[in-house]
């Protein structure tokens, strides 16, 4: 009877196992970035940008595994932005591979570089999944503005969002494996005592 009870344990601790893994793939997390020393990128002969940096804030939940290809088709939480733009925020992930560093890609108006006469911005981070994240290259640009600006100067920080907690169909997997192992050690109670009783 030990054994039973040893395979019952093992078949709970699997389905828990499962129901964790099941959720640990996709990770949330809240970027917080400074971009300084912007130029003007479309008209190397135009004046400076009126704003030569700008910082914010913003959420994205991905699985580090996959592709998120079509930037319009995925999106995000802008938290804030000095800028003062708002708006639906979009991103683009290619998941790295070998030597090659992830890349993402945040931005307004699909993720790319901002687009001018428009309130638009655009983050490039290598490595967002990673413990380093890099501010590779971050973009701007204005409404009734011409031009776009763009700058390789800045950093990034991050915070994670609490892990572990299972999606919908993994509770469920969870509760029904619970289930069926406290019926399963109802029956084996009775079984020993019905044996005990004939004996």
């Amino acid at each position: 009877m030990i054994n039973v009870k040893n395979a019952i344990c093992s078949m709970a601790l699997a389905s828990t196992a499962y129901a964790t893994s099941a959720s640990a793939a996709v990770i949330t997390r809240t970027f917080y970035f400074v971009a300084t020393d912007l130029f003007t990128n479309a008209n190397p002969l135009a004046p400076p940008p009126a704003i030569a940096s700008f910082s914010g804030s913003f959420k994205i939940s991905f699985d580090p595994a996959l592709n998120y290809l079509g930037s319009n088709n995925h999106f995000g939480t802008l938290n804030s932005l000095s800028l003062g733009y708002g708006g639906p925020l979009n991103f683009f992930y290619l998941a790295g591979s070998g030597n090659l560093s992830s890349q993402m890609y945040v931005g307004l108006n699909g993720a790319g570089n901002s687009v001018a006469n428009t309130n638009d911005f655009s983050i490039f981070i290598n490595g967002a999944e990673t413990n380093a994240p890099d501010l590779f290259l971050a973009t701007y640009a204005a409404s009734g503005d011409p031009n776009f600006y763009a700058g390789v100067q800045g950093t990034i920080t991050f915070s994670d969002a609490m892990a572990g907690v299972p999606e919908p169909a993994s509770w469920a997997m969870l509760i029904a494996g619970f289930g069926l192992t406290g019926s399963a050690m109802r029956r084996t109670k009775r079984r020993i005592t019905a044996l005990q009783v004939s004996n």
